[in-house]
């Protein structure tokens, strides 16, 4: 017999039964300065769009906090014991879109991720934004780390492109400058 199985993607079930559910964190967010990045946020950012253009895709959706975290060349406190933020980006042609709690970040931080062409967006409107996603699109996600959610809001009719996070091998590959930090530490 065929049991008839749907996965709630769209209520926060957890929240509903979890009444003195922790909030969600409020860790300030920092630059990492380039002396120990070793890269600077708007190369990564050109060659992480070269690399989309190169997959066939003309948007991209970066889920994993590590990835972002190197990309962005910024840390936080949003995961005890793993400096990261809470966060989700989408890029595409018009831009580079940084969904999170943008409070978080302090004036300047923001100013200087601005001037890296970012622009912010509330943590939660990342699922009505991927909502409208052009019809006839190409979007690329790596089906490891993407969240459902974030895929079933994809329209019907936009292609998906599934593959690792362009920003793995880079950030595998060790600058002078973070092979010379990790000798230090």
């Amino acid at each position: 017999k065929k049991q008839q199985i749907s996965v709630v993607y769209d209520r926060d079930l957890v929240g509903e039964i979890w009444p003195a559910r922790p909030s969600v964190p409020k860790a300030k967010a920092w630059e990492l300065d380039i002396k120990y990045a070793g890269r600077s946020r708007s190369d990564k950012l050109k060659s992480l769009w070269q690399d989309v253009q190169e997959a066939g895709a003309d948007c991209h959706i970066l889920t994993s906090l590590d990835d972002l975290a190197w990309l962005l060349n910024i840390r936080g406190g949003d995961v005890e014991c793993c400096p990261v933020v809470l966060g989700f980006l989408l890029m595409d042609k018009s831009g580079v879109h940084l969904y999170t709690d943008e409070e978080k970040f302090s004036p300047a931080l923001r100013r200087s991720l601005e001037k890296d062409g970012i622009s912010f967006r509330p943590y939660l409107e990342v699922f009505a934004d991927v909502n409208q996603i052009a019809a006839g699109s190409r979007v690329l996600v790596d089906p490891n780390k993407v969240s459902y959610a974030i895929v079933k809001n994809i329209p019907v009719n936009v292609q998906l492109l599934e593959a690792p996070n362009p920003t793995e091998h880079p950030k595998g590959v060790k600058t002078q400058a973070e092979q010379e930090n990790e000798r230090l530490a």
